[in-house]
């Protein structure tokens, strides 16, 4: 069953209303303020994308992008975590962002030859 939007001509407020197929010439009651003369409006929607176009367009971003800048990575860190659902705090995005401990586990080059 569809859930359409309504804007009550009375309190001017839009609501839900989840409506059968038996219901939708019915004019339904406000859910907040109880009057009878609501319209039904465009609701808006969502297209969820896929994980391939949303890292394309990332991508698509980074050109040009000067990757020196930690700001401007930083950026791109946080950007590329919300499109991949992952909601990054200031500290972790501190320790992102840190000149690497040399102290720390190795760095591998993986494009290297060797």
């Amino acid at each position: 069953m569809p859930v359409y939007e309504y804007r009550c001509s009375e309190c001017k407020k839009i609501f839900r209303k989840l409506v059968r197929p038996t219901e939708l010439d019915k004019i339904p009651v406000c859910t907040l303020c109880g009057a009878e003369n609501a319209r039904r409006v465009m609701s808006r929607f969502v297209r969820m994308r896929g994980e391939e176009e949303a890292l394309d367009d990332l991508a698509s971003k980074m050109d040009g992008v000067n990757e020196n800048d930690p700001r401007v990575m930083r950026d791109v860190v946080r950007e590329l975590g919300d499109e991949m659902g992952e909601d990054f705090t200031e500290e972790e995005m501190a320790e992102l962002m840190s000149p690497e401990d040399p102290s720390g586990p190795p760095v591998y080059d993986l494009d290297s030859t060797e």
